[in-house]
This record gives C-alpha cells, structure tokens and sequence, in this order.
C-alpha cells in the first residue's frame, strides 16, 4: 500500500497527470462514478444497499464461488465427462483444431 501511495503521490493515474494525457481529460485522475446510470437505477427502484462497494465486494466473491464450481456445471466438458463415466478430461475437445497445424 505503501508502494503504491508513493507510486502515486503526484496525483498522477497509471503514469497520467490530468494536464498531460492522451485523452485530453483533466478529470483523468479522479474516480469516475456513472452517475447518470445510478439516478436510472434509483428511479426504477433499485435498493441502495445493493449499489455500496460491500455489496460490489459480495456480488465479486459470489461469483468467485461460482468459478472455482464451474468444471462442474451441467454443459461443461468435466461435466459431461464425468456423467459418461469418463476417468481423464480431454485437454481439448476434438472438433477444435490445435492452432498452428
């Protein structure tokens, strides 16, 4: 953390400053927040607890979860492999061609 506070000390983000960079932005330094889409999801009636960095955090964690469970969802190759009895996982399916030959 550290590191990464004295990295950037300058006010400058990934090697920017908001007066030097190819974009022409003078805001490229700050967070950018879409504001615009959370007034939209307010409107509609989204809950406000479900839009906070804790919420982002668990939704991210879920879906990690989700990933490290995947090899054995239905429709995937392990899935299928281990329904047909199958012992060893083929690294590739056979009807996708190895690149380069």
């Amino acid at each position: 953390m550290a590191k990464h506070l004295k990295k950037h000390a300058d006010g400058s983000a990934h090697g920017y400053t908001n007066d030097a960079n190819p974009f022409n932005d003078t805001n490229v330094s700050e967070r950018f927040v879409w504001g615009k889409k959370i007034e939209k999801q307010l409107r509609e009636g989204a809950d406000v607890r479900e839009m906070t960095s804790k919420a982002e955090r668990v939704r991210q964690e879920d879906r990690l979860v989700r990933l490290q469970h995947a090899p054995l969802m239905p429709g995937s190759l392990s899935f299928a492999c281990q329904v047909l009895g199958i012992s060893s996982v083929p690294a590739e399916p056979a009807c996708c061609p190895v690149r380069g030959r």
